[in-house]
């Protein structure tokens, strides 16, 4: 089954900026379309230059099963590397925009027996020594969609944006049949489109705050909404943390935990973990002392024999990092590696949420 919205809610988390990296024609394509991918090289990790031409794109396919796991097992591996190879060469289109067309069974070449749930890729460089991918050095993936209606928010990719006062943020909404688009700002409508597949806006304020961006696109049968979270000019609170507690995580009582970070010269910081469903909220901002170089948070009504698993996220640049007092890290890049004779019954890296090392912690040790 391939991903498909319907009547639902659609809030994207951080993790979707890795397959909206790269843009398509199609915005929902299916395994039967005839798919145009764009890649900018300024996203992600911004490793090929502006310059370089040409790129190639080395591509795989996923079936759903392992999308569904965020198990990125590439099958039907197109490109070889190293090699001005003209199966997955890019054309430019401008600005360091570059696309591919790919229709997936011809290009990929997998049996009618396979299950493709999403396009992988990274690019390269003629010679494959410089290498675009995501931001943490992971895989790009594109999504595939079954047959339907469809329809978000394009860009921004990000689920929530920290951005300053009076910064143009374009948003472009799109869906796969037409359908009437109407966008709010803090519940007030700001843009519609009628009988159309594309609405766009462009948000400016200039009052610090948080503003929450909704889409509702209807076709007449069925309604889609999709949430954005733009905070202008993030401030935390302002106060110090209670005396005595230490750099790391506090426990304060059996259903209480402190976390302290020292942070100096940052604007703001975010927890993020299984308390918040890995989303960011105003109620997960970090407060921040008098003298602006500790940041500390209280989350309150935890279960005490539950493993909680949580992450920092800093300043507008969204840096993960985990807490370096955690005495349990864990890592998706080396903890499958370790055996079941090893550690048996390793906690699970929360592979959909985030990505980078993630701490944990449980009150009753």
């Amino acid at each position: 089954m391939k991903y498909s919205i319907v009547a639902a809610v659609l809030l994207l988390n951080v993790l979707a900026a890795h397959s909206q990296i790269l843009t398509s024609n199609p915005p929902f394509p299916t395994q039967d379309d005839e798919i145009t991918v764009f890649y900018n090289v300024a996203s992600g990790n911004a490793a090929i230059s502006a310059g370089t031409i040409p790129v190639y794109a080395h591509s795989g396919i996923v079936t759903q099963a392992d999308a569904d796991n965020c198990v990125n097992n590439w099958q039907y591996v197109q490109g070889n590397w190293g090699t001005a190879d003209p199966s997955v060469v890019m054309t430019p289109v401008g600005s360091g925009v570059h696309k591919i067309v790919i229709t997936p069974q011809d290009f990929y070449n997998y049996p009618g027996t396979f299950d493709p749930g999403r396009l992988m890729f990274v690019f390269r460089n003629q010679s494959g020594t410089v290498v675009g991918r995501n931001a943490d050095g992971s895989d790009i993936w594109l999504q595939l969609y079954e047959p339907g209606f469809h329809a978000g928010i394009i860009t921004p990719y990000q689920s929530i944006q920290n951005v300053s006062s009076n910064t143009n943020v374009p948003i472009h909404c799109a869906s796969s049949q037409d359908a009437s688009f109407t966008l709010s700002v803090n519940g007030i409508v700001v843009a519609t489109a009628a009988a159309n597949t594309v609405l766009d806006y462009t948000f400016n304020e200039s009052v610090s705050g948080s503003y929450q961006i909704e889409l509702v696109v209807d076709n007449g049968t069925e309604t889609i909404t999709d949430v954005l979270v733009i905070n202008i000019d993030p401030q935390p609170t302002i106060e110090n943390p209670p005396a005595g507690l230490i750099d790391g995580i506090n426990v304060i009582d059996n259903n209480t935990v402190i976390l302290q970070l020292y942070a100096p010269n940052k604007d703001f910081v975010y927890v993020l973990g299984d308390f918040s469903n890995w989303q960011f909220s105003q109620d997960y901002m970090m407060k921040r002392n008098v003298a602006g170089d500790i940041y500390w948070l209280q989350l309150d009504n935890l279960d005490p024999n539950t493993l909680y698993r949580f992450q920092y996220s800093i300043d507008v640049q969204d840096l993960r990092v985990a807490d370096v007092y955690s005495t349990l890290i864990l890592d998706k890049w080396n903890d499958p590696y370790i055996p079941q004779s090893t550690y048996p019954n390793m906690p699970e890296y929360p592979s959909c949420q985030t990505s980078e090392a993630v701490s944990t912690f449980k009150i009753n040790e």
